[in-house]
This record gives structure tokens, C-alpha cells and sequence, in this order.
């Protein structure tokens, strides 16, 4: 066995505070390569720990992203849903518009004919007579007729008065314009016709 002489109290402090200075501690009784390879496992586990950390992160923000798209992607639907029974409800509407709108007219017109052969029969001078009438087209009215050869002249007459007829204080006719004049066959007669655009007439 071999004794060693004590240190002296100038050594003996200076090596104590050589070990305060690296930071060693007397309670320490573990190895070096052990503390290091618990620090560095500590570290590990901090680091694993973070990483899953971030990755429980992600994923909620990836379902929290997929919620939220599901939801706007339902509340688009609906919207569409929306739109499109709102598109056939003005459709619908605009054809039973159009439809009141043409049902409209064609009254209009019937009772302008029922005016206008109510004007050509009122207006019909002496010796002309009225055989036949026509409507047709929508607008137009044709009159058909016969007449005396020295009554002739008034069939211009009678177109003449039909120009000027009135309803509601609208013309009547946006037009009337005189036909061929000749011969009635079997009859020592003459044919006319007149031509009568009508105007639709606001019914009262």
C-alpha cells in the first residue's frame, strides 16, 4: 500500500476550484460517457417529442381544413339547389307571361275585328254590298263585296270612312288599302275587296 502525503491548503483549494471551474459536481458519481449518453437520449426524446407535436398539429389543421371545405362544398350545393329552382321559377314565370301577354293580344284583335265589321257595316254606302269577310294572319281583315257599276265610285268612299275610324280615341286600322275592282261572274256586277290591318283595341 502506498501513502500519500495530504495536500497542502494552497493545493487543495486551487484544485477545488479547477473542478467548480468545469463545472463538476461532487455529487456526481456517474460515469461521463454515461451523463452524455442520457443527455443525449433526453434530447432525443425532446426531439420526438416535438416532432409529434407538430405532425398532432398538422393533422388537425388538415382536418379542420377538410371540414371546412366539406361544409362550404354542402352550403354551395344548397346555393345551387337555390339558384336553379329559383331559374325554373322565373322561366316558368316569364312563359305564363309571354302566354297571358299573347292571350292578351288575341282578344285584343278578335274584338278590333268585332269594331272593324261593326265600322264597315255602319259605314257601307247605299249599293255596296258586303258578301264576305275574312280574318286572318293575326291583324288583318279583309272585306269582300259587290257592287253596281255606277256605284263604283263610292267603294273609294267606303275606304275613305274606314281610315278614319276611331275606337277609344285610337285609330281603328294602322292601314286600309282598296283591292282589284271587276267583274263579279254570273252577276252584271262589280267585285271589290279592301284590305284592313287592324290595331289591337284596349278593352274596357
Amino acid at each position: 500500500m502506498t501513502l500519500h502525503e495530504p495536500l497542502a491548503d494552497a493545493a487543495l483549494a486551487a484544485t477545488s476550484a479547477r473542478r467548480a471551474a468545469h463545472a463538476e459536481s461532487l455529487a456526481n458519481l456517474l460515469p461521463l460517457d454515461v451523463a452524455s449518453r442520457n443527455r443525449a437520449q433526453w434530447q432525443d426524446r425532446v426531439m420526438i417529442r416535438g416532432l409529434l407535436g407538430v405532425f398532432c398539429l398538422y393533422v388537425l389543421g388538415v382536418v379542420a381544413y377538410l371540414v371546412a371545405l366539406n361544409f362550404l362544398q354542402f352550403q354551395k350545393t344548397e346555393f345551387d339547389t337555390q339558384v336553379a329552382d329559383l331559374s325554373q321559377t322565373y322561366t316558368n314565370a316569364l312563359v305564363t307571361k309571354g302566354r297571358i301577354t299573347v292571350m292578351k293580344e288575341q282578344i285584343s284583335l278578335k274584338y278590333a275585328a268585332l269594331e272593324g265589321l261593326k265600322a264597315a257595316s255602319a259605314r257601307l254606302p247605299e249599293g255596296l254590298t258586303l258578301t264576305d269577310f275574312a280574318f286572318s294572319q293575326g291583324s288583318r281583315f279583309d272585306l269582300r263585296g259587290v257592287a253596281p257599276v255606277a256605284d263604283v265610285p263610292k267603294i273609294a268612299s267606303f275606304v275613305a270612312a274606314l281610315r278614319e275610324v276611331e275606337v277609344n280615341g285610337q285609330p281603328l286600322f294602322n292601314a286600309v288599302t282598296r283591292g282589284n275592282i271587276g267583274p263579279a261572274p254570273g252577276v252584271a256586277m262589280m267585285s271589290w275587296t279592301a284590305t284592313c290591318e287592324l290595331r289591337p283595341v284596349e278593352i274596357k
